[in-house]
């Protein structure tokens, strides 16, 4: 089996205004550079991405967003993790205003990035947030798989395997590092432990949060009510662990209550071991906690369960009259709150295809953001990947769109060709000499 370890690790920053010499912070060709933009906007706001270099110099600029003398659109989502948002002051005064202020506290909060304020020359500047660089705690977990360690004196029957040690090992090392790790280990090496407690550790020490995500099911359950709590005893540190479960998993409260006051068509039609099904969940609801269809004693009937999941496309939302004892919400809040998450891989990928449209940090997201990424069973997500990030094409379509572009079939009137191309030349022929 495989397992990837990702870092994308966040710093907590405390903001503290400093004038310093600003080629300490930018590189000489970018201060060229945003001067050039600044003069094409007329002197006006420019707000722009910094991407550091090594050293901590900004040497790379993108402008993100244009505004008037008095604000800019802050358009967080297009920033990256440590990352520098810049933008000009035109009146020369420097000092951060409460918009400022508040875009720099989110912006390094979110995503542990800096905030600069220059002026109109791009000769002067003021450091709002710097980027932490404090150092990771490193961990060490030889103590725990050592023949004598602390595996073997809490559990009984513990068998050491140097297999086990040296990969536990190899993934410390990739912790302690900030490097990415890629395993394969046999059957009965116990991989599960040899980096749930190297990851773990690694995340409490450095106040993270890591998700493992794994394939299937089975290890899903095993991890829950398995590994994890072994793993919780070992550890000196508390931590909080939660399975990520998909929206259509929660019963909606307003569906429920509507169905007991009023029923549906729907249910009119059903059988009666359907009804009966009907029946328990609207008892059932009124006194559960978590509203997770999984604590049904029973396997609900989909026909059954789709009358009362939660739905994003109805969601009443913040107007619902059950909002404060929404289970779905509440999960989001427990997601957010635990230190491990266990889901799967479609879960994580689907998740992943929404930040690639709309950035990283958006409301819109499965999961909430996290740290560090551990894949379990690691040889099926090439195929999962694909399914969320890839285009197929087939020898009829790809021919249907080279016609659609460059077709030599003619209209009724003969002197007319069909197809884009043909099409663009007439275009040109006209007199848009524009058109190559």
């Amino acid at each position: 089996m495989k397992n990837y370890v990702f870092f994308i690790l966040w710093y907590n920053i405390k903001i503290e205004g400093e004038y310093i010499m600003i080629l300490e912070k930018i590189s000489k060709k970018i201060i060229e550079k945003m001067k050039e933009e600044i003069v094409n906007a007329n002197g006006n706001e420019v707000f722009f991405r910094g991407i550091l270099d090594k050293d901590g110099v900004v040497d790379d600029i993108e402008v993100i967003a244009r505004g008037n003398k008095g604000s800019v659109p802050a358009l967080l989502k297009r920033m990256k993790k440590r990352e520098v948002i810049i933008h000009n002051h035109p009146s020369g005064y420097l000092y951060p205003s409460d918009a400022d202020v508040a875009v720099a506290s989110m912006y390094s909060e979110q995503k542990d990035g800096a905030s600069y304020i220059v002026n109109n020359a791009v000769d002067d500047i003021y450091v709002m947030v710097e980027i932490n660089n404090a150092e990771i705690q490193k961990i060490d977990i030889g103590p725990y798989f050592e023949k004598k360690g602390l595996l073997a004196e809490i559990f009984k029957g513990f068998e050491y395997r140097e297999e086990q040690l040296h990969m536990a090992k190899h993934i410390e090392d990739g912790l302690n590092s900030k490097t990415k790790v890629v395993v394969e280990a046999g059957t009965g090496t116990g991989k599960t432990l040899a980096y749930l407690i190297p990851s773990i550790e690694w995340a409490i020490k450095n106040g993270k949060k890591v998700i493992i995500t794994t394939n299937t099911i089975n290890l899903q359950e095993q991890l829950l009510h398995k590994d994890i709590p072994i793993v919780k005893k070992l550890l000196s540190e508390k931590f909080t662990y939660v399975l990520v479960k998909g929206r259509g998993n929660y019963l909606c409260n307003r569906k429920a209550a509507n169905i007991g006051v009023g029923g549906s068509s729907e249910i009119d039609d059903m059988s009666s071991s359907q009804k009966d099904q009907v029946s328990y969940i609207l008892k059932w609801f009124k006194s559960t906690e978590h509203g997770d269809k999984g604590e049904l004693p029973f396997e609900v009937d989909y026909t059954v369960w789709e009358q009362f999941m939660s739905e994003t496309d109805i969601c009443a939302g913040s107007k619902c009259a059950f909002k404060e004892n929404c289970f779905f919400l509440k999960s989001r809040e427990e997601k957010k709150k635990a230190d491990v998450l266990i889901t799967n891989h479609h879960m994580f990928f689907a998740d992943l295809s929404i930040r690639k449209e709309v950035g990283f940090n958006t409301d819109y997201s499965i999961l909430p953001d996290y740290d560090l990424i551990v894949f379990d069973e690691a040889h099926n997500i090439e195929n999962v990947s694909r399914d969320y990030f890839s285009y197929e094409a087939s020898k009829y379509s790809f021919n249907k769109t080279m016609n659609n572009i460059h077709h030599l079939g003619k209209k009724k009137d003969s002197s007319k060709y069909t197809g884009l191309l043909n099409y663009l030349r007439n275009i040109k022929y006209k007199g848009y000499d524009s058109i190559k």
